[in-house]
């Protein structure tokens, strides 16, 4: 693969926007929300908004890129990300702030779709190579973010943190620019853009096909099945992890240390994941991807220990990275709807995991135990692991099928390996 300038523009847009969104959520956020006033349950309202935003919208926002186009709704989020953290120094109250952080989570709801298509479309021979790399690029930004926002607020008070975040967002507006532009001049010869409207039938067709995703096409959500368990995995790791290192009473540095951890295996396991899919195929590195998780999380629940900690966020961390890419792959090989819709489900079936991942963790933790709840998931995840090996989820089925680039995905792929 030639070095392609605007691949790495969008990784840097990536980078930017994911540590802009960083910068404002934990710590900062909370303690926000504390200062007015609010309580536990206004720090976990706001805290859920951004996956909230994202279930109800990336959908219907991954639609509209087939309809206006990645780029232009790449500009937007970036627009987002840089305007949203300055309101949140205007917000008198809790409910305000509640309010903003909905407005802010239209930023992610915006760039990961966009991103993921013009990822995809950059290079259709090495799709999952390239969206693993976007999110190692999101992953590494997540490693740094949180640190950089807890020595912000030791150093200057959680007021420089939001500024701090605009700047970033002002980066990834920049970025997101050069890339719409470079994406403009490729498809210019063959006016993709100007045709998707046409094709797309506008807004409403938009609609409609979003219905029509979620209500009829099966075979996209079990292509999207390993994912969303891997997601459910690296969501519970998040949250249960720093549990069970107070368990250990280990010093909050090294309860950092252990979720960063998580994060880091994400950034190295993500372009390795997508190498493994381009060249073994969805199923083989879901598979491995679930085999992983099913041991780091069946290792710690039948013989809890420090290591055992360590290997858990390690493997929650490999399946969630392996099995994204893979079901991203293995849902535009299955679908028949145009490439933004089918990357919006698939973004929207993410965001679905994390969400099931932290409640349904918290549900069973209730009741059974944390390491109990590992024990389960482990369980699940051999199940899932037997269901794709025997299925081959993501195959496609038939001719019609066959070829993952959408119309005019030929010029972009050979605009991609000599721009």
């Amino acid at each position: 693969m030639r070095r392609d300038p605007l691949f790495s523009a969008l990784l840097l847009a990536n980078f930017a926007a994911r540590l802009a969104n960083e910068l404002v959520r934990s710590p900062v956020l909370p303690l926000l929300v504390l200062s007015l006033g609010g309580g536990a349950a206004w720090v976990g309202l706001v805290g859920s908004m951004s996956g909230l935003v994202g279930t109800a919208l990336r959908l219907p926002i991954g639609s509209l890129v087939d309809a206006w186009g990645a780029g232009r709704l790449l500009v937007a989020g970036g627009l987002v990300f840089a305007l949203a953290p300055p309101l949140y120094l205007l917000a008198p109250g809790v409910g305000a702030v509640a309010l903003v952080r909905s407005v802010h989570a239209l930023g992610p709801a915006l760039f990961s779709p966009s991103s993921m298509s013009l990822a995809a479309r950059s290079d259709p021979e090495h799709a999952g190579w390239r969206v693993g790399w976007v999110d190692a690029a999101k992953a590494l930004a997540s490693v740094a973010g949180g640190a950089l926002a807890g020595w912000i607020v030791g150093w200057q008070g959680p007021r420089l943190a939001f500024w701090a975040s605009a700047a970033c967002g002002l980066v990834a507006l920049g970025t997101a620019w050069v890339v719409a532009e470079r994406a403009g001049r490729r498809a210019a010869g063959r006016r993709a853009q100007a045709a998707a409207p046409a094709r797309a039938g506008g807004l409403q067709a938009a609609v409609v096909r979003t219905a029509l995703l979620l209500a009829w096409d099966g075979s996209l959500w079990r292509a999207a099945l390993p994912g969303v368990w891997a997601m459910v995995l690296q969501s519970t790791a998040i949250v249960f992890l720093p549990v069970v290192g107070a368990a250990y009473r280990w010093p909050p540095v090294w309860i950092g240390a252990l979720v960063a951890l998580h994060h880091a295996t994400c950034a190295v396991a993500g372009p390795l994941g997508g190498r493994l899919t381009d060249r073994a195929g969805p199923r083989a590195s879901s598979a491995a991807a679930l085999a992983l998780g099913a041991a780091g999380t069946g290792a710690l629940a039948l013989w809890p220990s420090a290591a055992a900690a360590l290997g858990a966020a390690v493997a929650s961390g490999v399946a969630a990275s392996f099995t994204g890419p893979a079901a991203l792959i293995a849902m535009r090989r299955a679908s028949r709807h145009p490439e933004g819709a089918t990357i919006g489900l698939w973004s929207t079936a993410m965001d679905l995991g994390e969400a099931v991942g932290a409640l349904g963790s918290g549900a069973v933790a209730a009741f059974l135990g944390v390491n109990e709840t590992f024990g389960a998931w482990s369980l699940v995840s051999l199940a899932l692991f037997a269901f794709t090996a025997a299925t081959g989820s993501g195959r496609p089925r038939g001719p019609a099928r066959a070829a993952p680039p959408r119309p005019g995905g030929g010029g972009a792929a050979r605009g991609a390996r000599t721009g």
